[in-house]
């Protein structure tokens, strides 16, 4: 089970998805099989890579910006955090979410950081319920932000997971091979052709849209040899009545590197929110950029020492 809070996504990328990186050599392309065994294996890194994320940490910087119609940077924010996954012991799948124990906002350091995470952990521990459980970790992270929430795409590689399961309601294509920090790399694109149901993507569109189906695409680039993600660019696209092609709403790109725990780890992943709508009366109806989150990452590191505490309520007379 994945928990994702999630409203809104364009990240700053040197190729939209669609155009050859002019880089990329063109080999020949594999057989059909060959490059669905490709994809299947990238599914079990993805697992893998979950996995061993639990028991990591590391500094996060986030860097948001909230930007006018005109395009001009209308306010903007950094948030540093100590990123952490926290897993509820109430749910035997092991649900987890992402925590961030803020450090500083705008280069102020956080007061009370230690009380007031432990406040929230105690809140949390002693929910009803998974989902109240979930949601007090949930507001938490949102504190310090201005208008986008966002959560589960670090600890996941959760957007192209909408393929998992699914296969049969996407397209994929062979664009080629090429290189990224000296590996070697295989490209492939994903188009969404069918139904794939409820994705977890809550957009809050103009009424005009009606209750569309988002439509997912993107771009990986697997790493040939144990085809582990060093690269992702994926989009989010809604149709509108008039308008002849889906409408580019929100775009991810993702950059991974190595790490000593044996599996490549976020290095930098931008989201670009475009929410920006206009509709003009003689034109085709068009979304901008409304808001860019930029998040980067410090050395990652494993959790030395585990502790487990438990948090009682005092039955009636005790003192």
């Amino acid at each position: 089970m994945r928990f994702l809070t999630l409203l809104v996504l364009l990240a700053l990328g040197p190729q939209p998805v669609g155009a050859r990186p002019q880089t990329t050599t063109r080999a020949a392309a594999p057989s059909a099989a060959d490059l669905n065994r490709m994809l299947a294996r990238f599914f079990e890194t993805a697992d893998e890579y979950e996995k061993a994320f639990r028991n990591l940490t590391a500094e996060e910087t986030k860097k948001i910006e909230v930007f006018k119609k005109s395009g001009a940077i209308d306010k903007q924010r950094q948030i540093v955090s100590d990123l952490i996954v926290y897993r509820s012991a109430r749910d035997a799948s092991g649900v987890t979410i992402e925590y961030r124990d803020v450090q500083s906002v705008d280069g102020k350091a956080v007061e009370r950081r230690g009380p007031r995470a432990l406040q929230l952990l105690t809140k949390a521990a002693t929910a009803d319920n998974v989902h109240k459980e979930l949601t007090a970790i949930a507001k938490e992270t949102r504190r310090y932000e201005f208008n986008s929430h966002v959560m589960g795409l670090t600890i996941h590689q959760g957007n192209v997971m909408a393929m998992g399961g699914r296969r049969d309601s996407f397209a994929i294509e062979w664009v080629g091979r090429d290189q990224i920090a000296g590996r070697d790399v295989v490209i492939i694109d994903y188009r969404q052709t069918g139904t794939v149901g409820k994705d977890g993507w809550q957009l809050s569109l103009p009424r005009e849209f009606g209750e569309p189906e988002h439509v997912h695409r993107g771009r990986l680039w697997l790493d040939a040899e144990t085809f582990q993600l060093r690269r992702q660019v994926w989009e989010l696209l809604t149709p509108h009545p008039a308008a002849p092609d889906p409408i580019l709403m929100l775009r991810q790109e993702a950059v991974y590197a190595p790490s000593r725990f044996g599996i490549l780890v976020p290095e930098r992943i931008v989201l670009d929110f475009l929410f920006h709508f206009s509709h003009p009366k003689n034109g085709p109806p068009s979304m901008a950029l409304s808001e860019r989150l930029t998040f980067t990452y410090g050395a990652f590191r494993r959790f030395d020492v585990a502790t487990e505490e438990q948090i009682g309520v005092p039955a009636t007379g005790d003192r």
